[in-house]
């Protein structure tokens, strides 16, 4: 069954320095490359304000320097990609609507704080390692929870999106 709606074609990377693309995926990369990329701070923070319903970054800890130096390294880098801009501009929202929704719940909830985790399992390791392995083999414990990748990118969900309790 195809679900592209036409014909599929095979994917052949024979330098992924500079691939052969086919004619629709030049016209994608032609249109994506028409539409500037803008990486303005205040119109990406105002997007999260706005998907968050809270306000207050609590920049106490110098976030907002932090914030510009990267920002400012994404829109200096001449080698990326409109694609790759409008990405990286949504992970910077993404991120910044996750420090909004976690302050305001640590404002609403400060006992939050003070709530002990006891003996963590914290895994790093090098790309290719065998970490995700080793997430699963201790995730499949059931005396232990383990986080789940969507959990990472949305670690609170915003006040329209909460689970009721039936969930």
């Amino acid at each position: 069954m195809d679900l592209t709606g036409g014909d599929t074609q095979d994917i052949d990377f024979d330098d992924l320095t500079s691939p052969t693309l086919s004619d629709v995926q030049r016209q994608v990369l032609n249109f994506t490359e028409s539409r500037p990329v803008e990486l303005d701070i205040d119109r990406m923070l105002a997007e999260a304000i706005d998907q968050a319903g809270a306000d207050d970054l609590d920049d106490t800890d110098g976030f907002g320097d932090r914030l510009a130096a990267h920002v400012a390294a994404i829109d200096g880098d001449t080698g990326l990609t409109q694609l790759t801009r409008g990405t990286l501009r949504q992970r910077v929202i993404r991120l910044l609507r996750n420090r909004l929704s976690l302050t305001d719940l640590i404002k609403r909830y400060p006992e939050i704080e003070s709530i002990p985790i006891e003996k963590p399992f914290i895994v790093v390791g090098m790309p290719r390692s065998g970490t995700t392995h080793l997430v699963n083999l201790i995730a499949a414990d059931p005396r232990r929870r383990a986080l789940p990748y969507w959990e990472s990118q949305e670690p609170i969900p915003a006040a329209a999106r909460a689970p009721t309790s039936s969930e």
